[in-house]
């Protein structure tokens, strides 16, 4: 308030952090020139126009009177405030689903308070999750000298910049990405060395990988009056995180068909640390004695792989091996080489027919099957040696392949 004289008051407010003082307003207020007067004395409601990025733990408040005259100058202050006009930082981010590799945008948002002064000087660390990671150096923003680069400590961001007077918000995005599929959520708990700025909400990113599908068995039998199998089976199957199954019986036997030794398979998915996914399984049968001596062998081996690397924009080409090794195989007292071709087809006349090797793609080339021996009988007996499957499917395919 001001009692009316010919000097008038010229008012500055300034907050103090120790001995060092900050203005809160572009120019001075005059209380004397307020149209609103009460008992002959002018009142008025004065705000500053000038934040105050207050870096101390106490703070004190100055006033000085910038009139040089005596004359007209005599007033009173009460009901002094500081008022918090923190801006708001929230989070938020790419919606729906990212493949694992390609990027997903980051948004920090700051959101002015309703006076919309300028807010200048704020920053903060953002401390991304396990397994999410900066995916380039892009950062788009509309903030004044916003800026967000990666920090000294691996896994953060250093964010900053400022708000103009009269801009109700502004923000920073980077692009962020995971080489391993999952939802990453960041909250206020992540954000870390705040300055003006005050915490956020969460927000969540999710990835999605390449799904595993890696089967292995030993045996599968169907004959007119017999359906067996397919036995000692090891399945990893439309799972997205690594991992491994394996199963191992002593001996098999399948009655009239035949007798077989120890039975081992195995299957796996496994995710290497550049996220270059790998689908495998194997399948070893030993011991093989079948058909009245018609196929013997010491062992039958298996292999199929399926591998994808992750490119900046996602999963990569699908790389397919596989084959099958054979130990002392014979058939019809016929020695057989350890290695043949893919699809090796041995006919037998009046008997029926056996492929050897037999290897079939599936899922439209995400996969393959690799049988070691196919055999097919005119009696309608049907028998599968050493079956090994791997496949990395997307996150929407049908799983187990076909």
């Amino acid at each position: 308030m001001c009692r009316p004289g010919p000097g008038g008051e010229l008012s500055q407010f300034s907050v103090l952090n120790g001995t060092a003082a900050s203005t809160t307003s572009s120019a001075p207020f005059d209380p004397c020139t307020s149209a609103d007067v009460v008992d002959g004395i002018r009142v008025g409601t004065y705000t500053g126009n000038l934040a105050v990025l207050f870096p101390g733990t106490a703070a004190g408040i100055a006033l000085i009177n910038q009139q040089a005259s005596g004359t007209g100058n005599d007033g009173a202050v009460d009901n002094v405030r500081l008022l918090d006009v923190t801006p708001q930082l929230n989070l938020s981010g790419t919606t729906g689903t990212t493949a694992v590799g390609a990027p997903a945008n980051l948004t920090f948002t700051v959101t002015n308070t309703s006076e919309l002064d300028a807010k200048n000087g704020w920053a903060f660390t953002a401390n991304l999750p396990a397994g999410l990671a900066l995916a380039n150096g892009t950062v788009t923003t509309d903030c004044g000298a916003g800026s967000a680069v990666a920090g000294a400590a691996p896994g953060t961001i250093d964010v900053g910049g400022n708000l103009a007077a009269g801009q109700a918000s502004c923000a920073v995005t980077v692009q962020v990405t995971s080489n391993f599929g999952g939802s990453y959520q960041l909250c206020a708990a992540q954000i870390s060395n705040l300055v003006g700025v005050d915490p956020p909400g969460c927000t969540t990113l999710t990835f999605t990988g390449p799904v595993f599908d890696a089967r292995a068995d030993s045996v599968s039998v169907n004959t007119p009056v017999l359906s067996l199998g397919p036995l000692v089976n090891a399945d990893y199957e439309c799972k997205a995180a690594a991992g491994t199954a394996n199963a191992t019986v002593a001996s098999a036997n399948l009655g009239a068909v035949g007798n077989l030794g120890v039975l081992t398979t195995a299957a796996s998915g496994a995710i290497g640390a550049d996220g270059t996914r790998t689908a495998a399984a194997s399948a070893v049968t030993t011991g093989v004695s079948l058909l009245g001596g018609l196929v013997t062998a010491d062992a039958l081996n298996t292999t199929a792989r399926a591998q994808q690397p992750l490119t900046t924009s996602g999963p990569g080409t699908i790389t397919l091996s596989g084959g099958a090794v054979f130990t002392n195989l014979k058939i019809a007292g016929v020695s057989i080489a350890a290695n043949p071709g893919p699809n090796t087809t041995i006919n037998l006349p009046l008997i029926g027919s056996i492929v050897l090797n037999q290897q079939t793609p599936i899922a439209g080339g995400a996969g393959i099957t690799v049988n070691a021996l196919n055999i097919t009988l005119l009696t309608g007996t049907h028998v599968t040696l050493s079956t090994s499957t791997a496949a990395l499917l997307s996150a929407t395919a049908t799983c187990p392949a076909s």
